[in-house]
Formats: structure tokens, C-alpha cells, sequence
């Protein structure tokens, strides 16, 4: 059996965690991603949407199992954006 590409890896991650470090990293993704959806344009919360990207960001540097970093960021960024928050600062 072929290994799985970093995508399958982190996607599989993302819908279904299996270590304490994936579901972690994605409660924190789908809880920012559930407040970006409540609150877009809203200043206050706006500013806690990056702050929350910003410390995942940050986690990318540590093992994160099988999400990838780059994938990540790129999704994190996706949502601070969505809701409109400034993504060069992240």
C-alpha cells in the first residue's frame, strides 16, 4: 500500500483526530473558524480571530502529528481573512 500524500495525512486529521496534540490544534481551528463565521467585521472579535490564528501559526514550529504546518497556515489565514481580519500581521 502506497503511503498517503501530507494532504490525505492532514485532511484525515482534520475530519477524524487521533492524539491528544490533533484534536487540540483542531478544536482551537474549529472554534476560531465557528467565531469568524459569528462575528466577521466585528472589531472586538476581529482582533481575538488573530490573536487565536496568530498562536496557531505559532504551534506549526512544534510536532503537530499528522496536520501540516503549511496546510495550516494557509487554512488559518483562509478564516482570519473570512472574517475580516489582517492576515500580514499573523
Amino acid at each position: 500500500m502506497p503511503a498517503s500524500s501530507y494532504m490525505e495525512r492532514h485532511t484525515a486529521a482534520m475530519l477524524n483526530p487521533e492524539t491528544e496534540t490533533e484534536r487540540t490544534v483542531v478544536t482551537l481551528f474549529a472554534e476560531m473558524s465557528r467565531l469568524a463565521d459569528k462575528f466577521a467585521n466585528d472589531s472586538v472579535m476581529v482582533a481575538v480571530i488573530e490573536h487565536i490564528g496568530s498562536a496557531l501559526i505559532a504551534l506549526g514550529n512544534w510536532n503537530l502529528d499528522r496536520l501540516d504546518p503549511g496546510t495550516l497556515d494557509k487554512q488559518i489565514r483562509d478564516v482570519v481573512q473570512r472574517a475580516g481580519g489582517d492576515t500580514n500581521d499573523l
